[in-house]
């Protein structure tokens, strides 16, 4: 059979996608465990994983976003997307060229191109020597302060058992993209909520996204490039807030969902 397409599992399930309500997706970083977004779930409003590495297929930073696009095609109730690094990078990209699928977006520690890309020697990395040490090393850049450990655990667990070949098709696929001319075609609600002592993503790369978005809101958060982690309250409520003045949610931080 030559069908290939038809075996891709869904990044998304059907009671997600059904759901009557509005919902943010989150997408984590290039190597991260969808685990990052955990302890930044706010109240109000329900908060879904998608770990874009699953299936088969192409996994470049378009192709994804196409496969998105295509499951959201199904949604009619209002989707969120909150991405880091190149999670966020997924989600902007959503938002530019299948912007009727995307109703808001909450973006981390990512850029519109590599100018402000510090860690230009990953791609080798990956394909030469991505073994136990250097793989620990690549995630605790992602780190300002220490995580706790059963995040770690687990981290470092997905990050050895994701194929090196797919986190090499994301990562060169992200070098190859500028898409800072592209910015004015998000037309959703956007909060740029940025770990300010990032390691990896300048704060410029910040400012120019919020710089060419019309309706974004630049957050300056006291964390590193996965300030979800690093500084979860700052973050939490960065979103709430966010969430509240675009119509999605009316809970209060103290209510449960």
């Amino acid at each position: 059979m030559t069908g290939v397409a038809h075996s891709i599992a869904p990044l998304i399930s059907r009671d997600v996608l059904q759901a009557p309500h509005p919902i943010v997706l989150t997408l984590a970083g290039a190597g991260c465990d969808p685990c990052v977004f955990e302890g930044a779930h706010t109240h109000g409003i329900a908060w879904h994983a998608v770990d874009w590495f699953e299936g088969e297929g192409a996994f470049d930073p378009e192709s994804i976003a196409q496969r998105l696009a295509d499951e959201l095609a199904r949604r009619t109730a209002p989707t969120i997307l909150a991405g880091h690094s190149l999670g966020a990078f997924i989600a902007l990209l959503m938002a530019m060229r299948h912007g009727s699928r995307v109703q808001g977006l909450v973006l981390s520690n990512t850029g519109a191109r590599m100018e402000a890309q510090a860690d230009s020697s990953l791609p080798h990395r990956v394909r030469t020597q991505w073994q136990a040490d250097t793989q620990e090393a690549f995630l605790r850049a992602c780190f300002e302060f220490e995580p706790p450990a059963h995040l770690w655990s687990r981290m470092c667990r997905y990050l050895a058992q994701l194929p090196a070949e797919r986190m090499l098709a994301a990562v060169e696929g992200l070098r190859k993209l500028d898409v800072s001319g592209e910015l004015d075609q998000v037309r959703c609600p956007t909060l740029i909520a940025h770990g300010r002592h990032d390691r990896k993503r300048t704060e410029a790369a910040a400012q120019l996204m919020a710089d060419g978005i019309a309706q974004a809101r630049l957050v300056w958060l006291p964390g590193g490039h996965t300030p979800m982690v690093d500084c979860p309250v700052a973050y939490r409520d960065a979103v709430h807030d966010f969430l509240i003045e675009a119509g999605w949610t009316h809970a209060s931080l103290s209510e449960t969902p």
